[in-house]
């Protein structure tokens, strides 16, 4: 059994990881959301736990097609008392040079991020608006994180 010093002393190694695919929403051709879905414990890289920044990649996005990306962040699956906060990303075109990006927590108001680590919020939603002629893309939104390294 570990003495009380080593028990007191020990803490948690953190471990950085970077751009796991947070989500990927297939091909679109309409304005739609991908309704309350609990937010994953476990990502391709392993347990996130305090988010650092979220990347959205638009792809196969033709020259006049638009995509604006939101992320709604909720206490519970039924969305009781509304959205605590949301993650919105610059709007996607064929010829933005650098993908949309948006620093942890956004404008997630609630929260100071220069003070708090604020872990992820349990549910949120993705909500898509597509504008142009011929719509027809995907974006996949990756996120970077914290997680305890075993």
């Amino acid at each position: 059994m570990a003495s009380n010093s080593t028990i007191l002393t020990a803490r948690p190694k953190w471990k950085n990881a970077f751009n796991e695919v947070f989500y990927s929403s297939g091909t679109i051709t309409v304005t739609g959301n991908s309704g309350i879905i609990a937010t994953p414990n476990v990502l391709s890289g392993g347990e996130a736990v305090f988010p650092l920044f979220f990347v959205a990649v638009g792809t196969g996005l033709a020259t006049d097609e638009t995509c604006a990306v939101t992320m709604g962040w909720y206490g519970d699956a039924a969305g009781n008392g509304g959205a605590i906060g949301t993650t919105t990303f610059a709007t996607m075109t064929a010829g933005a040079p650098i993908p949309a990006a948006e620093a942890w927590p956004g404008d997630v108001t609630f929260y100071n991020a220069g003070r708090d680590m604020i872990p992820f919020l349990p549910f949120r939603q993705i909500n898509w608006t597509l504008a142009g002629t011929t719509i027809s893309l995907s974006f996949i939104i990756y996120a970077s994180y914290l997680k305890l390294d075993a």
